[in-house]
């Protein structure tokens, strides 16, 4: 892998530059680019930060989101996260394995069985990925995912330098899946609809 950049300087995904981004961008969007659209300025196609994920996500739910935040990752903007965990990379594997098997949790689809929760992973390759995947669940110490980039996911061996080569999902239709070694490896942040319980 090579040398990691800074954290505020990564960008995940992108959008295109339309009428229906233009109520989202006004509250997730950091107060340097309001400026620029203010001043007649394009919006950047440069995807988004970590922080306006998080309140994107907000937005989308309409409840409290928790990020859970690779430690070992450098700072970057993270103000404006209320709900923050700074956790080795580990603990947030283990942490999402809990939350895949605990009833008692409440789901942000209610026909949504346990074992199948949907939370939005943050991945970085340390060098030209960083991207945004929707997880589904860990069976058999394997992370299920859905990926939204066309064809092949960002993931596969030739898409990214982290030696990631994430295959097709067992369990989802035109999903993936990769190994827990592999998640350690490529693990920004999660993003999650709720704490598991203990």
């Amino acid at each position: 892998m090579n040398e990691t950049k800074n954290s505020s300087s990564i960008y995940f995904g992108g959008h295109s530059d339309d009428t229906v981004w233009k109520p989202f961008e006004e509250i997730v969007w950091t107060e340097q680019n309001r400026a620029y659209i203010a001043a007649h300025g394009r919006t950047p196609k440069r995807g988004a930060t970590v922080e306006e994920l998080w309140l994107g996500q907000q937005l989308y739910f309409r409840k409290p989101i928790d990020c859970l935040l690779n430690a070992s990752l450098p700072d970057g903007p993270t103000r404006r996260i209320t709900r923050l965990g700074r956790l080795p990379a580990a603990e947030i594997w283990t942490f999402l394995e809990r939350m895949y098997v605990d009833p008692s949790l409440e789901r942000p689809f209610l026909d949504s069985p346990i074992g199948i929760c949907p939370a939005t992973l943050l991945v970085y390759d340390g060098d030209r990925v960083a991207h945004v995947v929707s997880v589904w669940t860990i069976w058999e110490e394997q992370l299920h995912f859905m990926d939204p980039w066309p064809a092949r996911s960002l993931l596969c061996a030739e898409r990214n330098c982290a030696g990631v080569a994430a295959k097709q999902s067992r369990l989802l239709r035109n999903g993936w899946q990769i190994t827990k070694e592999e998640f350690l490896r490529v693990v920004f942040a999660v993003l999650v609809y709720a704490w598991a319980p203990g």
